[in-house]
């Protein structure tokens, strides 16, 4: 089976570059995150790291 094919019309070219863009893309849209999601995040490693120090 071969692997798909992804249609996009890319102005940089060559695929490594394509899919590394795209990596990037991703990567940088996840983590613009709401200052609420920043928040819980910071209180989620708060939590985590009592925990750690409790044991």
């Amino acid at each position: 089976m071969k692997p798909p094919t992804y249609e996009v019309s890319c102005p940089l070219g060559s695929p490594p570059l394509r899919y590394f863009t795209h990596f990037v893309l991703f990567f940088v849209e996840a983590n613009e995150k709401t200052p609420e999601e920043k928040a819980a995040q910071k209180e989620k490693h708060a939590e985590r790291e009592r925990a750690r120090l409790n044991r």
